[in-house]
Order: C-alpha cells, then sequence, then structure tokens
C-alpha cells in the first residue's frame, strides 16, 4: 500500500541523511546499530536473519572505516540496497525500527564531552535542553527537565517513539499501573526505573523503585547488573553509582572465579568486554564525571578518550582493549571519580575483573575456532541454502481462502483418490482423470458433496472443473493438499474438528473459524518454506553418474521409467555388484538389503549437504553449552577472524526441515554402526 512504501521510504532517508555534525549511520552508529541488530538474530527465521545479516555486513562495513576510505556515496548506496530489502518483511522492519532508537542522531557523547561548557548552554533553552543536557545528577536533579518531561508525556502521549526521542527515552511507558505488574518485573528491558524517575523525580522515584522490588521480591543486585546493561545511566543515577559499581565488579569476579562458569547466569549477565568499553563505558564515565562536576579537563582529556572507547573495533585479539584499560586506570579513573575512594576502589576492581576476562576470552577462543573450523563448509553450505532459497510465500488472505477450499473440497478428493480401487486424481502432480470422475462422484451423497457445490455449482461437471482448476492452481502457488493438511494436523484435534465442522456448515466467516483459519495459515507458511528447503537440498545432494562404486558409500539410485524419465528412489549405501547378473546390492535406512538391475537404474554419488548442515548446527548447540557459561555469544563475533563465521552458524541454527530431520538420525546411524573406541578413566579430564 502507500502508507507502507511511504513509511519505508522516510525510514531509508534517515538512515543515510546527515544531521547536524554527523551521518546518522557513521562509523559510530554503525557499531552500535549492528550490535544492537546481532542481538535479534536468534529471534526471527532463518529467512528473516539472512536480512538482518546483510544491513549487518554493510554496517560492519561502515564501522571499520571510519577514515572514509570507501567514499561515502558508495556507504549509502549500499546501506540503501540492505535496507530496500530487509524492510519487505514486517518483522525486520519492526526490528529496525524498534532498535533505531540506539543511534545518536544529532550529536555523540564524545562530542557532547570535549564541549561541555556550549552543551551546557543549549540545556539552559526550554526547547532543545531536553535533546541535549547531560546526565541528570544523582543529588541535584534537573527540575526543568523533569517538568518538561512531564508536559511532552501528556501532549504527545506516554510509550510513543517521538515521545521517547524528545525526552531522552525517559518517557517508555505509564509505570504508576498496577495491572501493568509483568512488564515491570522485567526492569532491564522496558526502562521501569528511568521511567519512575522521570515521572516522579529522583526521590520519589527512586522510593517507589524500592518499594516496589520490596512488594515483589526482586533480588536488587542481580537486577542492577541486568538494568546496567539496558539502561547505564538511568541505573547507577537511581540506585546509587557506589552500588552499582560493587555490583558490577563483584559480578565479574565471581564469574572469573568460576572455574568453568556458571551456566545458570542470564544472558544480559554474560561478559562482553568489548561492548562494555565501547557502548557503556562511555556512560558511566559521563555519569561520574557529572557528578562530580564538569570541567576543563573532561573537555581536554576525557572527551578524546572517549572517541578511542567508541572507536574500539574489532581485533584478532584483545591487545586494543587491553590498552584502553591501562590507560583507564592510569589516567581517568582516579579524576573522574573526583578522589572518592568509594567510587574508585570498585571501579579500579571492575577493570582489574576485565583484564582478568581478556586472558580468559583468549583460551576460550581457541576452542571456539577449532570447533568453527571442522565445521566450515557445513556452515557455508547452509548459509548458501538459507540465500538461495524462495521464501515468499501468498498473503494471509490467500492462504485462508486456500484452507478453506481444502476443507469444502476434502470429501471430493476423498473419494476420487479411491474408487472402485482406482486412483482417478494424483494431487502431488496435479492430475485428474476428468472422464472417471463424474461417474465417480455421482455416487456421493448429498451431505458429503454438499460443501463442494456451494464453492463450485450444482452440477457433477462443474465441480470436476472446479477441482481441476484448484489443482492446477495449487501446483502453481506451492499450497498443496499434502502441506494443507500437515498445517491441519499441526492444531489440536479439537480445534481442527471444530474448523472442519464450521467451515461445511458454511460458517467460515464467523470469529472462531476465522481464528483458527488464520493459526492454521501460519502453520502453512511454515510447511511451505520447509517443503521448499527439501526441495533445494535434495537438488544440492545430487551428484554426478557414478561410473564406479566404492563400498559403504552413499548413492542415489534413479529408476529410469518406460518414457526416459527417471523418478528418485532415494540414498543407499553401496554393498557389491553381482559379476554374474547386472544386479547391484545396496542396504536402505533400514539396514535391510536392496537390489536393483543396473540396466533400468541411474546410481549418482550423494553430496551429505544434510549432514554437514546438521553437524554445524551441533556445533552451534556445542558452543552454547559448553562455551557461554562464563562469556556472551556475542563476545566472539568481537574477533575478527570469528565474526562473519559466528553470525552465519547463528543464522543457520534457525533452519529446519524434514530433510535436516532425516539427516540428523543418518548422522546418529553412522555413529552406531562406527566401531567404538575404548575409552579409559587416565583419559578423562575434568569439566
Amino acid at each position: 500500500s502507500f502508507g507502507k512504501r511511504a513509511w519505508r521510504n522516510w525510514y531509508r532517508r534517515l538512515m543515510v541523511a546527515e544531521l547536524l555534525n554527523i551521518a546518522t549511520v557513521d562509523h559510530k552508529n554503525a557499531l552500535r546499530f549492528s550490535r544492537a541488530l546481532q542481538i535479534q538474530l536468534d529471534y526471527v527465521m532463518a529467512h528473516e536473519a539472512c536480512l538482518l545479516h546483510d544491513v549487518i555486513k554493510v554496517l560492519d562495513d561502515i564501522g571499520d572505516d571510519p577514515r572514509n576510505h570507501t567514499s561515502k556515496k558508495i556507504k549509502k548506496s549500499n546501506l540503501n540496497t540492505a535496507l530496500t530489502k530487509a524492510l519487505l518483511n514486517v518483522n525486520v522492519g519492526r526490528i529496525l525500527v524498534q532498535n533505531s532508537g540506539t543511534l545518536n542522531y544529532f550529536f555523540h557523547p564524545d562530542f557532547r564531552v570535549s564541549n561541555n561548557r556550549t552543551f551546557q548552554l543549549f540545556g539552559d533553552i526550554w526547547v532543545i535542553g531536553s535533546v541535549y543536557m547531560f546526565t541528570p545528577s544523582e543529588n541535584f536533579i534537573n527540575s526543568q527537565a523533569h517538568a518538561q518531561n512531564s508536559i511532552l508525556r501528556q501532549a504527545l502521549g506516554p510509550g510513543r517513539f517521538l515521545t521517547r526521542l524528545l525526552t531522552g527515552g525517559r518517557e517508555e511507558f505509564v509505570v504508576d499501573d498496577t495491572k501493568a505488574i509483568a512488564q515491570n518485573l522485567a526492569a532491564e528491558s522496558t526502562g521501569f526505573e528511568a521511567s519512575m524517575r522521570a515521572q516522579y523525580g529522583n526521590h520519589a522515584g527512586r522510593e517507589k523503585v524500592n518499594q516496589f522490588r520490596r512488594e515483589n521480591r526482586l533480588p536488587t543486585d542481580e537486577s542492577v547488573v541486568r538494568t546496567f546493561i539496558g539502561s547505564p545511566s538511568s541505573t547507577m543515577i537511581n540506585n546509587g553509582v557506589v552500588h552499582v559499581l560493587r555490583a558490577l565488579a563483584n559480578h565479574w569476579e565471581a564469574l572469573n572465579s568460576i572455574p568453568f562458569g556458571n551456566f545458570a547466569h542470564q544472558r544480559m549477565e554474560q561478559l562482553n568486554v568489548n561492548v562494555i568499553l565501547r557502548f557503556h563505558m562511555p556512560v558511566v564515565l559521563m555519569t561520574l564525571a557529572n557528578l562530580r562536576g564538569w570541567n576543563y579537563w573532561d573537555s581536554a582529556v576525557l572527551g578524546p578518550f572517549i572517541t578511542e572507547l567508541m572507536n574500539l573495533r574489532p581485533g584478532v585479539n584483545m591487545n586494543a582493549a587491553n590498552e584502553l584499560l591501562n590507560k583507564l586506570n592510569q589516567t581517568i579513573i582516579d579524576n573522574v571519580c573526583g578522589g572518592i575512594y568509594s567510587r574508585s576502589e570498585p571501579f579500579q576492581r571492575w577493570i582489574t575483573q576485565m583484564r582478568v576476562a581478556n586472558e580468559l576470552i583468549m583460551t576460550e577462543k581457541d576452542k571456539v575456532v577449532t570447533i568453527v573450523s571442522s565445521v566450515t563448509s557445513g556452515i557455508e553450505s547452509g548459509y548458501k541454502l538459507a540465500k538461495t532459497v524462495d521464501w515468499v510465500v501468498p498473503d494471509d488472505d490467500v492462504m485462508v481462502r486456500s484452507i478453506i477450499q481444502h476443507i469444502k473440497l476434502d470429501a471430493v478428493k476423498k473419494k476420487l483418490r479411491n474408487h472402485n480401487g482406482e486412483r482417478l486424481i494424483d494431487e502431488e502432480n496435479g492430475t485428474l482423470d476428468a472422464n472417471q470422475a463424474g461417474s465417480a462422484l455421482q455416487d456421493m451423497d448429498q451431505e458429503e458433496i454438499g460443501p463442494a457445490m456451494k464453492i463450485a455449482g450444482g452440477s457433477i461437471s462443474s465441480i470436476v472443473s472446479f477441482v481441476q482448476k484448484d489443482l492446477s492452481k495449487r501446483q502453481k502457488t506451492g499450497m498443496t493438499d499434502h502441506l494443507v493438511k500437515r498445517a491441519m494436523n499441526a492444531l489440536r484435534p479439537r480445534d481442527k474438528r471444530f474448523l472442519i465442522e464450521l467451515v461445511n456448515k458454511g460458517h467460515e466467516e464467523i470469529r472462531a473459524a476465522k481464528l483458527l483459519s488464520r493459526r492454521v495459515g501460519t502453520l502453512l507458511k511454515r510447511e511451505m518454506r520447509r517443503a521448499r528447503l527439501d526441495a533445494r537440498i535434495k537438488e544440492l545432494s545430487r551428484g554426478s553418474v557414478a561410473t564406479e562404486m566404492i563400498e559403504d558409500e552413499w548413492y542415489i539410485v534413479d529408476r529410469t521409467e518406460d518414457d526416459g524419465s527417471t523418478t528418485e528412489l532415494g540414498s543407499f549405501q553401496f554393498r557389491t555388484r553381482r559379476s554374474s547378473t547386472s544386479d547391484v546390492l545396496f542396504i536402505n535406512r533400514s539396514g535391510k538389503e536392496d537390489r536393483f538391475d543396473a540396466n533400468s537404474h541411474v546410481f549418482r554419488k550423494f553430496i551429505p549437504i544434510g549432514e554437514a548442515i546438521v553437524r554445524a548446527q551441533k556445533a552451534f548447540m556445542v558452543i552454547e553449552l559448553d562455551l557461554l557459561k562464563r562469556f556472551a555469544y556475542a563476545s566472539y563475533m568481537e574477533f575478527s577472524d570469528l565474526r562473519e563465521d559466528l553470525i552465519k552458524l547463528q543464522i543457520l541454527s534457525g533452519v529446519n526441515c524434514y530433510f535436516l530431520d532425516d539427516a540428523r538420525l543418518d548422522v546418529l546411524s553412522h555413529i552406531k554402526n562406527h566401531s567404538s573406541t575404548q575409552v579409559s578413566w587416565r583419559d578423562l579430564k575434568p569439566g
């Protein structure tokens, strides 16, 4: 529609625009935006993850080129192309818009610190003060900003993007609502603490947060660590900088000291040094500097150092991060803390634990490299598969009409599938014996054929013609009867029977029928995409014709028909070839012997694409279960030599189809048939 095209075009123009002194997506914003988007890869389907990856890849290229070796025109063109494709998908478009709040649209924090006196003057202007002001003080709240935010919240409405933008992200939703306890419990993801402070002021807002925690028995330190990841500034202001720094130092020390990590930790509690330095440390330093008062040192020393933090890019090791930590410990902490020991001591402990984490992650990196390098072929094959498969499915309305039509014609097609022992209809190939179909339908009673007559017409000939058109249409769209049945079987049996009864009685327009038919439509989309994956993997698994066969190797057997066409019979394990006859002996997947005549069959090499993808997916599970007990998955993505493979592996984890299910069984079968290895207790290692 025009409205959808309009907002997509507006959003793309905003992303490639230049506002005041920075481009919307310059190298600093590109680093922020790409890290925000990569978190969403776990929560979308494979084809949506591929669209996100295209955007992330362009952002990585921009982030790795701060000095503009590639012209801005080329960067804008690449970003515009990636966004154009990504915005066509509804879910990906929502993710892009929701994470656009992480960008700095006008000025970066380092620029604000380096020009702190100028921005302090801007903060005194009523109209733009809420956008350009520094972090409110813990002890001296900015009453002007509090009043402005309250006015804007009432004028624009809470929870809207424009409201969050003009109030600095401090008006996310109305928090004084007893019916919203569920969303308030997840303070780290909703901005609950910041909203309380913004609506009631520092003191009253903090009292309300503490009261809420007491009533709902929330673990304070654990909540502080998680909330800090989502909104570091408001967490430090609301809970006190000393308490937050101590909680962070204790948490990092606890994770580093555990020999094998702790799998029970939530993802926001896992460690990621580069992300902390690049995104959270500038906010921590600005908050501490604001508490002790801005001065010339901040603009001369702190601002350039924050620039170094924001320019931290992925590398092959942690040397760049260690250099920043050393500089932070030697020249920044004491001054930014104002000589207050209760702030500098936990801050220094936190920095020390970051250096310890850098040493530990280098050891863990070697394990990840070993795992990833062993499944490189599976990663590339699976990623190419996800990129080349046609994921586009018909609209929801088309899906629902197809499902309703399938239900009403099901009784007719069931009759044609078995008429006096003959099959008059082939739904898989879309063929129908129209000459005999009419006489077959004459035997059906009025109750069975009634739903088909309502949509096709009152005569038998019109029903036959309608069924023939329906078969042809389903062949073109891919919504075959087999896939519709599989989607309906995924419903609860009671819901399936209820939907069939409603449709056959002509009640498909009532609310219950619409709800169930839309649910089947969603399941049908999944089945169609899985069927296309199956077909594509089968196509890629077919190798060249085998002239010589090797024992125990797998081959695809095709039967040659009378008309010269071939029909695939499946994959079989070669055993031997008879010298006296043309028979070839194979072992099928169930372990039984099968003989095929070499004169009437063609044997092709079997390329184990499915098994390679399954092994790569298993590698992803091994990394998640064994190596994410201390560090986040994204922390390994900060290594430039691992980043691309790990993102592809994450995308590949969301690829599922029935062919891959069979491939998993094949892998288990290979393991079962493989000769067992004797393991002594002396070979066992701790962990």
